[in-house]
């Protein structure tokens, strides 16, 4: 009995091109990266996400996500979760917290698509992960900046008005208003 596999032969090889271009771009992206099995255990972890979060790849490997994640954020991602897997939506994106291994507080990005078999049945989370701490804190930073000085033009006691480029008044402070007598 002959039997020509060239077919077979040829379709194995672009499957181990198609996995190796998934296991490269997923070890090598600059953000992290990691498959979650549908009760949130972590399945794989690339280095990028090892190092954001403070843990060895096995270390990882042995806990969840609910685990790391600020615990004001879980019931939020839970929920999202469990609309993903009921297929009610195809993916999701959310900004949370997750807290490191040393305890430190980090702000992410998360982007989650679920795989399934042929017969739908969910296999597991591809889950991305941008660490966002230092926006999240020039943001914050900026914000304090910008209260504290609206406290000061706002308790000033000279008048303070500002214009933009088109002669258009931007800010109008207090001591202007009683100055004025027109409001903000």
């Amino acid at each position: 009995v002959a039997m020509d596999i060239s077919k077979l032969q040829a379709l194995e090889g672009e499957l181990l091109v198609s996995q190796s271009r998934f296991v490269n771009a997923f070890q090598s992206a600059a953000h992290g990266m990691a498959l979650v099995a549908p009760d949130g255990r972590w399945l794989d972890a690339n280095k990028a996400l090892c190092d954001m979060l403070g843990y060895s790849r096995t270390e990882m490997l042995d806990m969840n996500f609910q685990r790391i994640t600020h615990p004001d954020d879980l019931e939020q991602d839970l929920d999202l979760v469990r609309r993903l897997l009921a297929g009610e939506i195809p993916s999701y994106q959310l900004e949370k917290r997750y807290v490191d291994a040393h305890g430190k507080t980090l702000f992410i990005l998360l982007s989650v698509s679920l795989v399934r078999n042929q017969q739908g049945e969910p296999l597991y989370f591809v889950s991305q992960i941008q660490d966002m701490t230092a926006r999240k804190l020039a943001e914050s930073a900026a914000q304090a900046r910008e209260q504290h000085m609206q406290l000061i033009m706002d308790n000033v006691v000279d008048a303070i008005i500002t214009i933009d480029e088109r002669g258009c008044i931007e800010t109008f402070n207090h001591a202007a208003e009683r100055l004025f007598g027109q409001t903000e």
